[in-house]
């Protein structure tokens, strides 16, 4: 399940889980913040690496998996949809692959 958990100061994280309480706990240890669970997808775990992708820009601080809560973050959660990529890995060339990592990114 992918999980996105805001931070009472506007930060988002960004992560997968099968169970997403446990982890949420595992992350309140080792942080001193508030968090609140503001969305689960249950969608396949190369989702999650689509999405860190295509929100890239917004990384807070280049945190791996934090991301400033942006409008386009908040777009995506309020419509959520799973992220198409559209070439065959096995068989593109290194342009068409390129093409269309830049298209999820934009």
């Amino acid at each position: 399940m992918i999980y996105f958990i805001k931070t009472e100061f506007g930060h988002v994280k960004i992560g997968w889980s099968n169970n997403v309480e446990r982890r949420l706990k595992e992350i309140a240890v080792s942080n001193p913040y508030k968090f609140t669970i503001i969305k689960c997808l249950d969608w396949e775990r190369d989702q999650e690496y689509w999405i860190h992708l295509k929100f890239s820009r917004f990384k807070f601080r280049n945190k791996r998996e934090w991301y400033n809560l942006t409008k386009e973050i908040e777009e995506f959660l309020e419509n959520p949809q799973k992220i198409k990529f559209n070439v065959n890995l096995y068989e593109c060339s290194r342009e068409e692959f390129n093409k269309a990592i830049i298209d999820i990114i934009l």
